[in-house]
């Protein structure tokens, strides 16, 4: 697995920041984030402390300089441009949107015969609590959470008070139920030919990391539920997101 360097960070987090003052805990902070994304990824990953940012402007004065717990930039355009080309030219598409910190986070739960996908926001505190109990999916664009992994009830109570959810999607759970059969059983030499007339190799593995997330996703709302059903009476919880 590629190893992401300390400079990689430093200049991700200044251009992602965007600002011509930047406080050096804003970077720390920064780095700490998509620190956890990287590791989540299985990345190597050389990890910035404070005086290693330091040392970064110290021996590059062109492109900023430090006054006491500030980075101060003269020329944005000029920097950016700088480190763009030093640091940031040699990473893929996934590794420049973790570092961008685009990163969904997904809490799939049942309700009668529905899968609720709830999306939320919270503050970057409770987010790196959240990463404990949550995978990032096959198509590394969302932290999916899993309640079962919760240990400390009182965490899980302060994630709930800090979040703001917004219902994503509900799905029908019979219409999952025929969905995984039907593609399970699409199977053998009497598909062949339909696979060659709609060319679906092409995006087989597509298809396949979205159905695998699907009965991921599944398999986690089945779990989330029998965890509200076993914390809280009645799915007084599950309700008062659903309204």
């Amino acid at each position: 697995m590629k190893t992401i360097k300390k400079n990689v960070l430093i200049a991700s987090g200044i251009i992602e920041i965007g600002k011509s003052n930047i406080n050096i805990k804003d970077l720390v902070n920064y780095i700490n984030r998509v620190y956890n994304l990287l590791k989540v990824e299985n990345y190597t990953v050389d990890k910035p402390e404070e005086h290693d940012i330091h040392l970064f402007f110290k021996y590059r004065p062109m492109l900023g300089m430090i006054n006491n717990d500030n980075i101060v930039i003269q020329n944005m355009d000029f920097t950016i441009e700088q480190l763009n080309k030093a640091f940031l030219g040699n990473l893929s598409n996934d590794e420049i949107k973790l570092l961008k910190g685009e990163n969904k986070y997904l809490l799939p739960v049942i309700l009668d015969n529905e899968m609720i996908i709830y999306k939320f926001k919270t503050n970057d505190t409770i987010q790196d609590e959240v990463k404990k109990v949550s995978y990032l999916d096959d198509t590394k664009d969302s932290f999916v959470i899993s309640l079962n992994k919760i240990e400390d009830l009182n965490i899980f109570k302060k994630f709930l008070s800090k979040c703001i959810f917004v219902k994503k999607n509900v799905i029908s759970l019979n219409i999952v139920d025929e969905f995984m059969f039907k593609t399970i059983n699409l199977k053998g030499e009497k598909y062949n030919n339909l696979y060659k007339f709609f060319n679906f190799d092409k995006f087989s593995l597509e298809f396949k990391k979205t159905y695998d997330n699907l009965i991921k996703y599944y398999d986690i709302a089945i779990r989330n539920e029998e965890y509200l059903n076993k914390k809280f009476d009645n799915k007084e919880l599950v309700y008062k997101l659903s309204k």
